[in-house]
């Protein structure tokens, strides 16, 4: 994997164990920790370029990130929101229960000239009356059948928001973002919720002098 380099700090790539509960992947690593609205510039850097300024950690490439930073006078507040849905693939139809039943008893019957016919083929050329046509071993009650792709799989209404604050000029600036994100899965039980805050504090008395301090949690 590329080494991640956020605001001038290395992040190794799969990061998810150290930095959540669940697995390393697409929703824990460092790079999806951070909102989209909150990156100023992204920048690949590979072969000589990466190592020459990365060592042996940059063999592999290395992705720049800048995250924005204050630059107005008078404090901005940016605010974004948006509403997405997440539908389960299509799933196989199925029958169960009465259907199923009725499906069989169907079969049975388009077999045989009559119902005493059906009986008499089922009992092995045996007259009785008494012979079922099916012995629901499972289903007691004839009716009942569990929709198991209804029980893993649903429809989920997830949203992502964004608060962002920021000012100042090239001498000092800041800023504050905080990110909220609900994901549930299309399989029950499965998906997240994010929160991040990234926070900045950059001073440059002259050009020769800069000092920056930065607050990073998700």
């Amino acid at each position: 994997n590329p080494l991640l380099v956020i605001d001038n700090v290395p992040n190794d790539f799969d990061g998810g164990i150290s930095q959540s509960m669940l697995q390393p992947g697409a929703a824990t690593g460092p790079l999806a920790l951070i909102p989209p609205e909150d990156i100023q510039s992204i920048e690949i850097m590979k072969d000589a370029q990466a190592t020459s300024l990365y060592g042996s950690r940059g063999a592999n490439g290395v992705i720049v990130i800048t995250t924005r930073r204050g630059n107005s006078p008078t404090p901005i507040i940016d605010i974004n929101s948006s509403v997405f849905v997440n539908k389960a693939p299509q799933l196989r139809p199925t029958i169960g229960g009465n259907a199923e039943r009725r499906y069989r008893i169907n079969s049975i019957l388009q077999n045989a000239i009559d119902e005493a016919h059906a009986r008499n083929i089922l009992g092995n050329g045996e007259p009785n009356i008494n012979v079922q046509f099916l012995t629901d071993s499972l289903n007691s009650f004839y009716n009942n059948s569990t929709d198991w792709q209804g029980l893993f799989y649903q429809t989920t209404v997830n949203t992502n928001n964004n608060v962002q604050v920021s000012g100042g000029d090239i001498k000092m600036n800041y800023k504050a973002n905080l990110s909220y994100q609900r994901n549930e899965g299309v399989i029950k039980n499965t998906g997240f919720n994010k929160y991040s805050l990234n926070t900045q504090l950059n001073m440059q008395p002259n050009k020769r002098w800069r000092i920056g301090a930065q607050l990073f949690g998700a």
